[in-house]
């Protein structure tokens, strides 16, 4: 009888956090249609990228003193959330930038120590052919290029987006998308190699 592997619990976290992104993406539009904005669509989202990640991350780490400031990060930075979406920027009317560009922040600070303990604990298999590297690229690429622009959406909505800016939004999700899908196929190559039971 043959058998597959399945995927480990951090990929399969991976995997629902992109289901969620695709739903929220579906009912972007009609959101924006029936509310004039998607401003409580994006500060859930901003709830669950750092939901999703950090838990992602927490699975992915070995180093006990990280895992421990995650567990007690995750519902201090939530909190922190709700209080930004009240009463720093409300749902209703403004773009979550705070919440979206401290993401950001602590993503970055999350893929370089991943990295460190990919660096410090190596693998016998090709770097390219681990799932872990291409999500903490996906991570690390998207965190440093959104930042800045995640601080400066209020300002834009001010005045007339540069279409440039809004591209370099979009793109910017696609390739982070791609690259999530990425690592799920190559963490599925890797472990769907046949094991006889």
């Amino acid at each position: 009888m043959v058998r597959y592997k399945r995927l480990s619990m951090p990929f399969k976290i991976l995997a629902f956090y992109l289901l969620f992104l695709f739903l929220i993406s579906i009912g972007n539009k009609s959101f924006i249609a029936y509310f004039g904005n998607n401003y409580l669509i994006l500060n859930i989202e901003a709830f669950a990228d750092f939901f999703f990640i950090s838990l992602i991350y927490y699975k992915l780490f070995r180093n006990s003193l990280i895992t421990k400031v995650l567990q007690i990060a995750l519902p201090v930075v939530l909190l922190s959330y709700i209080y930004n979406s009240i009463f720093l920027q409300p749902f209703n009317v403004t773009f979550p930038g705070y919440a979206l560009a401290t993401n950001k922040v602590l993503f970055i600070i999350l893929s370089l120590l991943l990295f460190k303990q990919m660096l410090a604990e190596p693998l016998e298999i090709n770097i390219t052919k681990q799932g872990i590297f291409w999500f903490n690229i996906a991570v690390l690429l998207n965190s440093t290029t959104m930042f800045l622009n995640d601080y400066l959406v209020n300002y834009y909505a001010k005045g007339t987006v540069n279409p440039v800016v809004r591209y370099f939004w979009n793109y910017s999700d696609i390739i982070f998308n791609l690259i999530l899908g990425i690592a799920i196929v190559v963490e599925t190559s890797e472990n769907n190699k046949r094991v006889n039971a």
